[in-house]
């Protein structure tokens, strides 16, 4: 009997079928843990990676500098925001091949105090515990792996309509068309921070099985039945 194996997207469920009889779905699952808000983490890395450490909102993206990501509208978006919000900051973590493109347009918009690309991180899972919130205004999207990751940190995310639903894990998330003006995104980002990091963050990710421990104990069971 042979098991194909399809990708439903970048970071989703995969399911597994069996030629014409019916397919499981099991979801790759991230170790929680790690993402847990750390306080302490938190205190240091903003003293390294922020202008102000006392920075509020702090908006967070990562993901690969590439045109997907649609940063050059989130720089607007966070230009807008600081109309309102005079201490917010920014950080990018990811690198790509419209990094230098992304570089010259904070030059250009006067933003180098206040928008900080930090490149490819080893400890974005810590990064989490500096945010407020994630943005993620993307063109298209999979079901991206950090919006599965900043949920579990108790963060609540900001994405564009082009972001499938079942992104927001936790049911604490907000979606705006792109097309829609700058202010309601900085709106609905600083809406965002306000309400704070959701306590249930962790468990929500765990129980909606993108727990590391639970989809790999689902599939070990799978590949018994089938042995």
């Amino acid at each position: 009997m042979r098991a194909v194996l399809k990708n439903r997207c970048s970071f989703g469920p995969f399911l597994i079928a069996h030629q014409q009889k019916p397919f499981r779905v099991f979801r790759n699952g991230i170790d929680v843990d790690k993402f847990r808000y750390d306080e302490e983490a938190a205190r240091i890395l903003k003293g390294q990676v922020l202008t102000n450490p006392s920075a509020f909102p702090v908006i967070g993206c990562v993901g690969r500098l590439a045109k997907q990501k649609n940063y050059p509208f989130m720089l607007k978006v966070f230009q807008e925001l600081l109309k309102t919000e005079n201490h917010a900051e920014l950080i990018i973590a990811g690198s790509g091949p419209e990094e230098e493109k992304i570089m010259r347009l904070v030059m250009q918009m006067g933003l180098q105090q206040k928008v900080h690309i930090l490149g490819i991180r080893e400890d974005v899972s810590k990064l989490y515990s500096v945010m407020d919130v994630l943005a993620m205004p993307s063109l298209c999207e999979g079901l991206p792996v950090a919006a599965v990751e900043a949920q579990a940190a108790g963060l609540r995310c900001v994405f564009s309509c082009d972001v499938p639903a079942e992104a927001d894990i936790a049911n604490v998330s907000s979606f705006v068309d792109r097309s829609a003006p700058l202010s309601e995104w900085s709106c609905a980002l600083m809406d965002s921070a306000l309400k704070g990091r959701n306590p249930d963050g962790e468990k929500s990710v765990a129980d909606a099985g993108y727990s590391l421990k639970s989809s790999s104990a689902l599939l070990l069971d799978f590949y018994r039945s089938v042995a």
